[in-house]
């Protein structure tokens, strides 16, 4: 059921992270990754992300900030500087 899925947010640096970085993650969670400074390094942001995929299985992937067009899954896009607003 949707409330069993729990959100977690990954990141990884480099493959060598990838030992550790999806360690507690539920198969088919529902995950975030946040896109600010991937731009800069879009072949490592890419291997690391199509690892998650294939360990994790996200259901749903919260995405902050404009995916790239190569990313695969369940993506649902957040504006990151939308998301960061406070209304007062």
């Amino acid at each position: 059921a949707a409330s069993d899925v729990y959100k977690r947010q990954i990141s990884w640096s480099n493959s060598r992270s990838f030992e550790f970085c999806f360690d507690g993650v539920e198969p088919g969670a529902v995950v975030a990754v946040g896109m600010v400074g991937c731009k800069n390094s879009r072949t490592g942001f890419m291997r690391g992300y199509n690892e998650m995929l294939k360990r994790i299985h996200p259901e749903k992937i919260i995405v902050f900030g404009t995916p790239f067009p190569e990313m695969e899954g369940n993506i649902l896009s957040v504006d990151y500087l939308s998301s960061r607003k406070v209304v007062r």
